[in-house]
């Protein structure tokens, strides 16, 4: 069992969302296919799922819509009870409108009106399935940030631009470090990258307390002011190798501990025993670093359309 639940249009995406999500160990509360909807219909289903107390997170699949009134209505009682929609909405080309249309009889309308309905009420849309379940899953463990102020941490420069790019793409705010923290970095590490993307390079891996010292500084800045609000962290072959490997997964849980408000998000590659003990401690794990990215963006999005909601 899990907080997260599922509604497609379609019987067979439906069954492999489902087999994605056991792929995942994500847990479900429902998975409900609705197919041409000659009853029940997606927005019965959101409609119902608002008002359940085991679901925080509605994935959804949807080729069209014949009750755009009764979906809005669904939407809005999602957003009043809290929980967190994401929806990938198929039929954006006439090609796909017309694939739609042999399907389920769906009549895929405007686009660009959907998009605005989304946004309207907080819904995230996603692009690919595996957006989809990427961002379900933040959005099922994370809490929602105050802010869209993101640190980056890294040991490879690369990643940091690669991922600069994306955030700057997404809405996120890279803020710089506090110059007093980029200081006391370079002291440390003469040739680290300060500002943000903060590199602390694989010297990480041979300074005692570097990283607890950067993730203390990033998560608090160690001068008094507020963190980052989020943080994304990516340790390149610290994870691969037993050597230092425990040290590093030990520090970032104890970090997320220190400020379980903050989501806390490592991406790249690791061994299955650090994955696990990272998400049974809380901490988000996403292998591609610009699939974390839009995570995090998307998690910003909830939280700002938490605040307009409630306004």
């Amino acid at each position: 069992m899990g907080n997260i639940a599922v509604v497609s249009q379609s019987g067979a995406f439906g069954a492999f969302a489902f087999s994605l999500a056991r792929a995942r160990e994500l847990g479900m509360s429902y998975w409900v296919t609705t197919g041409n909807e000659a009853d029940i219909e997606f927005a019965d289903c959101v409609q119902w799922l608002a008002q359940d107390p085991g679901t925080q997170v509605i994935l959804g699949y949807m080729e069209g819509c014949r009750n755009v009134a009764k979906l809005e209505r669904a939407l809005q009682a999602a957003r009043a009870a809290g929980k967190r929609v994401v929806i990938t909405k198929v039929g954006r080309t006439a090609s796909g409108s017309a694939a739609a249309a042999a399907h389920t009889g769906a009549d895929t309308g405007d686009d660009a009106a959907y998009d605005a309905l989304f946004r309207r009420h907080g819904v995230w849309r996603a692009g690919t399935v595996e957006e989809l379940f990427t961002v379900g899953y933040a959005a099922s463990v994370c809490p929602l940030p105050a802010s869209a102020r993101t640190g980056v941490l890294t040991v490879s420069g690369g990643v940091g631009v690669l991922i600069a790019d994306e955030a700057c793409s997404t809405g996120l705010d890279l803020a710089e470090l506090p110059k007093a923290a980029q200081e006391a970095l370079l002291r440390e590490v003469p040739y680290a990258g300060p500002r943000n993307p903060v590199d602390i390079t694989g010297q990480t891996l041979t300074t005692p307390g570097l990283l607890e010292r950067t993730l203390a500084n990033m998560l608090g800045h160690g001068d008094g002011q507020a963190g980052y609000a989020m943080l994304l962290f990516f340790p390149a072959a610290a994870l691969l190798g037993a050597t230092i490997a425990r040290k590093v997964v030990d520090s970032l849980i104890s970090a997320h501990a220190c400020h379980p408000d903050r989501p806390l998000v490592v991406t790249g590659l690791m061994q299955p025993a650090y994955r696990h003990a990272f998400r049974e401690a809380g901490v988000v794990v996403i292998d591609d670093p610009s699939a974390a990215v839009r995570a995090l963006a998307a998690l910003a999005f909830f939280a700002q359309a938490s605040d307009a909601g409630h306004a």
